[in-house]
C-alpha cells in the first residue's frame, strides 16, 4: 500500500525530515506571545545551566520552546551543510541535544564546544563531518561555559574569556577522551559521551575547589502539568511513527530484528534493520516513555523532557522495550526500597536515563537488567556532588560506572558456573 512512499530519500532530504521539530517548538513558542518567550530565551541565555536548571522553570514554557527550536535548527543546520550520514548516531545525536535544550543547553554555551571540536579536525587533518556528532553530543558539558560566563566571575569580560576557552578545550580533548573511555565500560554504556564528560566535570569542578572558587548552584524544577509540552511528546513520537510506517519493508520482521539484537555499541538499527523501521521503533519508545511517567505521577518538565528525548533518539541505536523495561523495573524497585517518592522528578529521570545501560540486560538478561537498574538508583543521586552539576549527562556517567564493574563481576559468576 505504501511502496510509492518507500523510496530511499537523498541524505540531505533526510536531514530536512527533523525541521519537523523547530518548527513545532518555534510554533509553540509562538503561542505563548512573542515577545514572552524571547523575553524568557534570554533568562535561559544568562543562567548558570547547571544540571538541575530546567528551563521550563527558568524561561517559562515559551522561552523553553523557543531556546529548543534555536538548538534544533543550529544542529539541522550543521549536519545538512556536512552532509552527515543520516544514520542511528545522528539520531540519537539530534535528540539527545534536543531533549537537554530544556535543561542546560543554550545557543550560548554550545557553541566554544562545537568550535574545540571544529580545531580539533584541522589539528588532525580530518573532516569535521567525522567528528561533529562527537561535540553535539560533548555539549552535555555545556554548563562549564555557562558557569564561567555568569557563576563565578565578576568581571564579565574576563568571564566571558574564561568560558569560551574552557569550551574549546572541551571540545578538542572530549573526541580523543571519549574514544579512549569507550574501553572501561566495553559498549555497555550507550552514553559514551556521558561517562567521559562526568571525568572532565569533576577535574574541572576539582580546580575550581582547589583555587576556592564559589559554586552558584540554584535548584529550578518545573512542577505542573503543560498541555502543550505534553503534545509535544505525543506528536513527536506519533510523527517517528509515521515515518517508519510509511516507509519501512516489512516492518513486523524487522522489529523482530531490532528486538533481538542487545544493543550494545554499535548497534546502529538503520543499518540492521532500516530506516523507517528504526524510526518505528523510536516512536514506539517514544509513547512507552510517555506512558512510564504518566504511571509514576510525574511532571513533564525539562529533566523528564531530557529523558524522553533521549530515549527516542537512541531507539536508533541500541534500545528497544526488550532490553530497557528489566532496567526500569529494577530503578522503580530501588526507589521503593529507599523509600522515595515514585513520581518525583528526581526518581522519574534516573527510572527513564538507566536505559543508558540497556545492553547489560540484552547480553546477560532479565535478571541482570534488574540488578544494574536496582544500582543504578543507589548511585546516580551520589555522583552529583562530584561534579557539581557541571556534566548534564550524570546518569551516563553513572551507567558508565556500573557497567565498567558489574559487567566483569557477571562474566566472573558465568565463568564459574560454567566449570
Amino acid at each position: 500500500m505504501f511502496d510509492r512512499f518507500r523510496k530511499p530519500l537523498p541524505n540531505r532530504l533526510r536531514i530536512l525530515l527533523l525541521l519537523f521539530f523547530p518548527i513545532m517548538t518555534l510554533m509553540g513558542a509562538i503561542s505563548f506571545g512573542m515577545s514572552e518567550s524571547v523575553e524568557g530565551l534570554i533568562k535561559i541565555l544568562f543562567s548558570v545551566a547547571l544540571l538541575t536548571q530546567d528551563y521550563i522553570e527558568v524561561g517559562g514554557v515559551g522561552g523553553a520552546l523557543l531556546n529548543a527550536g534555536l538548538i534544533a535548527l543550529i544542529n539541522i543546520g550543521i549536519m545538512f551543510v556536512l552532509n552527515i550520514s543520516f544514520n542511528g548516531l545522528l539520531m540519537a545525536a539530534f535528540f539527545t541535544v534536543f531533549g537537554f535544550s530544556f535543561m542546560g543547553m543554550n545557543a550560548l554555551n554550545i557553541l566554544p564546544i562545537y568550535l574545540g571540536g571544529f580545531i580539533y579536525s584541522r589539528a588532525r587533518h580530518i573532516p569535521f563531518r567525522q567528528v561533529v556528532l562527537i561535540s553535539i553530543f560533548a555539549s552535555g558539558l555545556a554548563p562549564i561555559v555557562s558557569h564561567g560566563y555568569f557563576g563565578f566571575v565578576e568581571n564579565h569580560i574576563l568571564g566571558l574569556l574564561i568560558a569560551t576557552f574552557s569550551g574549546i578545550i572541551i571540545g578538542y580533548f572530549i573526541i580523543p577522551l571519549s574514544q579512549h573511555m569507550l574501553r572501561f565500560h566495553d559498549g555497555f554504556n550507550l552514553y559514551n559521551i556521558g561517562f567521559t564528560s562526568g571525568l572532565v566535570a569533576i577535574v574541572y569542578t576539582s580546580f575550581l575547589r582547589a583555587t576556592k572558587l564559589d559554586f552558584v548552584f540554584d535548584s529550578y524544577i518545573y512542577k505542573d502539568h503543560s498541555s502543550i509540552i505534553i503534545a509535544m511528546v505525543l506528536v513527536s513520537s506519533l510523527y517517528m511513527l509515521v515515518i517508519g510506517i510509511f516507509s519501512a519493508h516489512d516492518l513486523k520482521g524487522r522489529m523482530k530484528e531490532i528486538m533481538g539484537r542487545s544493543g550494545r555499541l554499535v548497534s546502529d538499527f538503520t543499518n540492521a534493520a532500516g530506516l523507517g523501521t528504526a524510526c518505528f521503533n523510536m516512536g514506539l519508545l517514544g509513547l512507552y516513555s510517555m506512558l512510564i511517567v504518566i504511571l509514576m505521577g510525574g511532571y513533564f518538565n525539562g529533566p523528564v523532557l531530557a529523558g524522553i528525548y533521549s530515549i527516542i533518539g537512541f531507539g536508533a541505536f541500541g534500545k528497544h522495550v526488550k532490553n530497557m523495561t528489566p532496567l526500569m523495573i529494577g530503578a522503580v524497585l530501588a526507589a521503593y526500597v529507599l523509600q522515595l517518592d515514585i513520581s518525583s522528578t528526581s526518581v522519574v529521570v534516573p527510572v527513564l536515563f538507566v536505559t543508558t545501560i540497556a545492553p547489560i540486560a540484552g547480553v546477560y538478561g532479565w535478571f541482570w537488567g534488574i540488578v544494574a537498574g536496582f544500582a543504578h538508583i543507589f548511585l546516580v543521586s551520589q555522583f552529583v556532588g562530584f561534579h557539581q552539576g557541571m556534566n548534564l549527562y550524570n546518569n551516563g556517567f553513572t551507567g558508565g560506572m556500573i557497567a565498567g564493574m558489574l559487567v566483569p563481576m557477571i562474566e566472573s559468576v558465568r565463568r564459574k558456573k560454567d566449570e
